[in-house]
């Protein structure tokens, strides 16, 4: 998806979900959830959120804390 396309889905202007992509801004909870599930309808149905806002190393650590 083009930022364009991000910014409609998530109801902020381009500018806005550009600051936030690119970490000047913070995706705020609502967003990050609206992100998951986009992203779980069109990539991966069992995508997190932490796979989705973190790298992949922690993304695991917290999968495996989960687990237990």
């Amino acid at each position: 998806m083009t930022q364009k396309q991000m910014a409609k889905y998530l109801g902020v202007t381009v500018a806005t979900y550009s600051s936030k992509e690119r970490g000047i801004n913070q995706f705020n909870d609502k967003e990050k959830l609206e992100m998951r599930t986009l992203f779980r309808n069109k990539i991966d149905k069992n995508l997190t959120i932490d796979e989705i806002f973190f790298d992949a190393g922690y993304a695991k650590i917290r999968k495996e804390e989960v687990a237990k």
